[in-house]
C-alpha cells in the first residue's frame, strides 16, 4: 500500500493512505456533491446526502470513485447517481482483471 506523509504534528509525521487507497468516505462524497452542484441544476429542495452517498459507495475507493464521476461528465449530460458511479467502477474493475490474465 502507497502512503502519502502527511504532518500530524510539529514533532512526528504520520502516513496517510495515498486516493488509490483510501476508502470513499463522507469527505470524498462531499467532493462530489460538490462536483455535482457546480455541472448539474437539481430541482430545489432536493438535497444530495454524502452519508447516504458514503453508505453506499463504500467498497469503492477515493480515486475510483472521483475518476469515475469525471468519467461520467465526459460521456453523459444526464444527472449522476452512486449507481452510476457503482457501474463505472464495476466495469473497471473488471476490465482490469481481464487485462491481468
Amino acid at each position: 500500500m502507497s502512503s502519502i506523509p502527511v504532518e500530524a504534528e510539529a514533532d512526528h509525521v504520520a502516513a496517510r493512505p495515498a486516493s488509490a487507497d483510501r476508502v470513499a468516505d463522507t469527505f470524498t462524497c462531499r467532493e462530489v456533491i460538490r462536483i455535482i452542484s457546480g455541472i448539474e441544476r437539481r430541482p430545489l429542495g432536493e438535497r444530495l446526502d454524502e452519508y447516504y452517498w458514503a453508505e453506499l459507495l463504500g467498497g469503492c475507493t477515493e480515486s475510483e470513485v472521483l475518476e469515475a464521476t469525471w468519467d461520467h461528465y465526459r460521456r453523459h449530460s444526464r444527472p449522476i447517481w452512486p449507481a452510476d458511479i457503482l457501474a463505472s467502477v464495476e466495469s473497471r474493475r473488471a476490465d482490469g482483471q481481464r487485462t491481468s490474465r
